[in-house]
């Protein structure tokens, strides 16, 4: 009898395809997208009483109310009395206390809300004289320093002098100064 025999399975040398092998190959870095909001920008110009240009820079300061970002200190400028100032602000908006400070002068100060890239142009402020001590009050030793150098060069008061107006000399000018202003105190309202 013929018996049909079951075929039988050969074995080839048919190639696999390759397998991947993991590597640790570092990647580029790839840019990190943040949200940082643009500052907001601060600007204004201040005056002295009595003088035409302030001839020496003062302070400008804008401090946080929160404290989140602290405090922003800038100069205004000796000749123009200008100033600019970036500050940062929360998405919903963050409040500062905007003071301007010059020594022999009070003070002005106020409150503002700035919001992140926003433009804020604040209205001219003016700087009352007359604290010759610089202690924050115009007051009975400012005018008796002023007296007591009157008709000299300035002499010193305190953290001050008796020069309140800058023009190298004490005379009536700085008198009526401090007499116009006097008991008035630091901060003053800006306007």
């Amino acid at each position: 009898t013929n018996t049909p025999v079951p075929p039988t399975e050969t074995p080839t040398n048919t190639p696999l395809p390759p397998t991947e092998t993991p590597t640790n190959t570092p990647l580029p870095p790839t840019a990190t997208a943040t949200n940082t909001p643009a500052p907001a920008m601060v600007s204004g110009i201040v005056r002295l009483q009595s003088r035409s240009s302030p001839g020496t820079p003062g302070t400008i300061t804008l401090a946080d109310t929160a404290a989140v970002f602290g405090t922003v200190t800038a100069s205004f400028d000796a000749g123009t009395g200008a100033f600019s100032a970036a500050v940062q602000a929360l998405a919903g908006g963050s409040t500062y206390i905007l003071t301007a400070s010059h020594d022999l002068y009070l003070s002005s100060q106020k409150t503002l809300t700035v919001f992140p890239g926003g433009t804020y142009a604040q209205a001219v402020t003016t700087l009352k004289g007359g604290d010759a001590d610089n202690n924050g009050v115009v007051g009975i030793p400012d005018l008796a320093c002023i007296g007591g150098a009157f008709g000299g060069p300035a002499t010193p008061c305190g953290t001050g002098n008796s020069d309140l107006n800058g023009d190298g000399v004490v005379n009536i000018f700085d008198l009526v100064l401090a007499g116009s202003d006097f008991g008035l105190t630091s901060p003053q309202p800006w306007p």
